[in-house]
């Protein structure tokens, strides 16, 4: 497997984390097509709200649409889509350390 192929699959779980787990828009959608349905409390969209579940078929049909397809770069992909909660907790901690820093910065200024 090329580094490429791994750093693809990488960009690929960051984005998906970054759009299901850390931007909310997932919520928002779930809660407007509550609303339209008129269901009441929770709904689930899976796949589409689980960044594990949309990690691994957005890097699957990317693996066989590119035609990097092999065992060591489908377990790669398997790996980061396990890691989506951990990469979420990351991209978490790093947007509060930036916002300490701005924070701290205006203070100064």
């Amino acid at each position: 497997m090329e580094m490429t192929t791994f750093l693809t699959l990488l960009q690929i779980q960051v984005i998906v984390v970054a759009l299901v787990d850390c931007s909310g828009f997932m919520d928002w959608l779930k809660g407007k097509l509550g609303r339209w349905l008129g269901i009441r409390g929770e709904i689930s969209l899976k796949p589409f709200d689980c960044s594990l579940c949309m990690t691994h078929w957005t890097g699957l049909v990317w693996l066989i649409c590119s035609g990097n397809i092999s065992l060591t770069a489908y377990m790669v992909l398997l790996l980061l889509a396990l890691a989506a909660t951990v990469t979420a907790r990351a991209v978490g901690f790093v947007v509060y350390v930036l916002q300490k820093i701005i924070d701290y910065g205006e203070k100064i200024f």
